[in-house]
């Protein structure tokens, strides 16, 4: 590789993606999904889309994570967080949390992007790795 072309792969911007995340409350518990494959417990959400309104991104993906959520709405904006490292691909994340309601149902039907849904307590939150227990915990705290 020359020069030049050491140059241009450096100066290339990276790409700073958003996701939207739906911070469910239900009995003084927090609502977290694992992924699939991993042992990473998350809120439900996702990126959005080119184009798309915040709004209309989140209830898309908390429809495609939980299809047998009903009447979902978005309450309030809670915070936005920059993951703390990149992704995979050297790019940026930052996560757009809402606190959500709608009628959750006790058999929760999930995506194949997850394999399980649990309600956490706070105390359970702390116990998850950081930074997630930190976000969680603080959101907890503002919401509860």
């Amino acid at each position: 590789m020359n020069w030049c072309e050491m140059i241009h792969i450096m100066s290339k911007p990276k790409t700073m993606y958003v996701a939207v995340k739906g911070l469910f409350f239900q009995n003084n518990r927090l609502l977290l999904l694992r992924k699939t494959g991993q042992d990473f417990w998350d809120v439900p959400g996702g990126r959005i889309e080119f184009g798309e309104a915040i709004d209309a991104a989140l209830q898309r993906e908390l429809r495609e994570e939980l299809p047998n959520v009903t009447d979902i709405s978005l309450i309030d904006l809670v915070g936005v967080r920059k993951k703390s490292t990149p992704l995979e691909d050297g790019n940026e994340l930052f996560l757009v949390y809402y606190q959500v309601q709608g009628v959750v149902p006790t058999q929760l039907k999930l995506s194949d992007e997850h394999c399980d849904s649990k309600w956490f307590t706070k105390e359970e939150i702390a116990l998850l790795p950081m930074p997630f227990n930190q976000v969680y915990s603080e959101f907890f705290t503002k919401l509860r």
